[in-house]
């Protein structure tokens, strides 16, 4: 759930933000949604080289994504609060 979550929503808008963008910037958002894709896939980077710095911060931060999934798919409440699902103060809600 939590792979297709970052696939068809989060990663789409942030790919989005980067058209008409400086190239660099827009280098920069496509490495944010490969970092937030194996997060969501509790995965560690193998065979991008260059990626591999990132993959202890990325085991440090599997147990907090998990989380977050198990809380957007609860169904307990009528609405998720992003911020409060991945343990930080509230500053919006999604309906």
């Amino acid at each position: 759930v939590g792979g297709f979550v970052f696939l068809r929503f989060f990663n789409p808008y942030i790919l989005e933000t980067a058209q008409g963008r400086h190239r660099r910037v827009r280098d920069s958002l496509i490495m944010v949604t490969k970092v937030l894709q194996n997060l969501s896939n509790q995965l560690t980077f193998q065979k991008e080289k260059y990626m591999l710095p990132l993959n202890p911060y990325l085991k440090t931060k599997f147990r907090e994504v998990s989380i977050f999934f198990r809380r957007l798919t609860n169904g307990a409440d009528d609405y998720v609060d992003v911020d409060s699902a991945m343990g930080q103060p509230s500053s919006c809600s999604v309906q």
